[in-house]
């Protein structure tokens, strides 16, 4: 496997980075497809051997 370089920043990390507190949110509902997208990104994660200990509860 190959170590990134320094000089890679995928937009993700670059986001994350630079993301402050959010004082104002907008009041929109969040479309379904979009929490599809973030959860199973969330069961993508690595564990430690492969427990896989998440589990997500969607409240809405």
């Amino acid at each position: 496997m190959q170590a990134m370089s320094d000089n890679t920043n995928p937009p993700f990390f670059d986001l994350v980075a630079n993301v402050r507190a959010m004082r104002r949110l907008k009041p929109d509902p969040v479309p379904i497809e979009t929490i599809w997208k973030v959860l199973n990104a969330g069961v993508q994660a690595p564990s430690g051997q492969n427990t896989q200990p998440w589990r997500f509860v969607l409240v809405s």
